[in-house]
C-alpha cells in the first residue's frame, strides 16, 4: 500500500538531474519538459513539491517557448535536491497513518524561545543571537527556527510515528500545511523543516494553541 518512483524511471531522471544541477541557461520548452516529469514523480516522493516552486515561478516569467533564462544558484539546488533524495524519500502511503503518537508544544518571543514534550518530559529553551533579538525579526520566523530546532532534538526518536506540533503561529501553520510560503525567509525555513522530516521518517501535523502557547512565551521571557 505504498507508492514508490519506478527504478528506470529513477535512473532516467537522475541523468537528466545532473545535467540541470550545472546548467546555467535554459529555454522554457526544457525548463517544461523537466518540470512535467519532476511534477509526475511528485506524487510519490514526500514533501517534495515544494522543490518545484522556484521552477514554476521561473517558467512563468518566460512568455515565448523561445525565450531563455539564466538559472539562479537557488534553482539549480533545487535541482540538486532531487538529484539527491529522489530515490532516498521515495515513497508515499496510500492510507497514511491516522492515529497520533505523541505531541510536543513550541513558541517564541521576541528574545527566545523553547519547546515542550511531554513524552520525555523533556525540554529546551534558549535565547535568540543579538541579530534575531531585534524586534525587526519578524516572529513567525522565530516560531518557525523553534519548531525546526524542535524537530532536530527529538525527530530521531519519532520514525514511523505521527506527530503533532502545536503551534500559536498562523503564518508558521499554513506555511507548513499548504506548503505556500509568503515570504523567501519561510520558503527556505519551509526547505529544512521538510529536508528534516524526510530524513527522520515521521509524519508532522500542527495544530493552532492560544492559551497554552502565551504562556510559554511568558516564562520563556521570565527565564531569560
Amino acid at each position: 500500500m505504498c507508492m514508490h518512483v519506478d527504478a528506470d524511471k529513477v535512473v532516467e531522471l537522475k541523468s537528466e538531474l545532473i545535467k540541470w544541477s550545472r546548467k546555467t541557461v535554459a529555454r522554457k520548452c526544457e525548463l517544461q519538459s523537466i518540470l512535467g516529469k519532476l511534477l509526475w514523480v511528485s506524487r510519490t516522493v514526500r514533501f517534495s513539491r515544494v522543490f518545484v516552486c522556484r521552477i514554476i515561478a521561473e517558467n512563468r516569467k518566460l512568455k515565448k517557448q523561445s525565450d531563455k533564462v539564466t538559472l539562479s544558484r537557488d534553482i539549480r539546488k533545487d535541482f540538486l535536491w532531487w538529484e539527491k533524495y529522489l530515490e532516498v524519500f521515495s515513497g508515499v502511503e496510500l492510507i497514511p497513518a491516522t492515529t497520533v503518537s505523541l505531541a510536543v508544544y513550541g513558541d517564541a518571543c521576541v528574545l527566545g524561545g523553547g519547546s515542550w514534550n511531554p513524552s520525555l518530559s523533556e525540554y529546551f529553551s534558549m535565547r535568540f543571537p543579538d541579530y534575531m533579538s531585534s524586534p525587526d525579526t519578524p516572529i513567525h520566523v522565530k516560531e518557525f527556527i523553534v519548531t525546526i530546532i524542535c524537530i532536530r532534538l527529538w525527530g530521531e526518536r519519532w520514525a514511523g510515528q505521527k506527530v503533532v506540533i502545536y503551534c500559536d503561529n498562523d503564518s508558521v501553520c499554513d506555511t507548513v500545511v499548504y506548503q505556500k510560503p509568503k515570504d523567501l525567509a519561510m520558503q527556505q525555513l519551509l526547505r529544512e523543516f521538510l529536508y528534516i522530516v524526510c530524513s527522520k521518517g515521521f509524519t508532522p501535523v500542527f495544530r493552532k494553541i492560544g492559551t497554552v502557547a502565551n504562556k510559554t512565551a511568558d516564562y520563556i521571557s521570565r527565564v531569560h
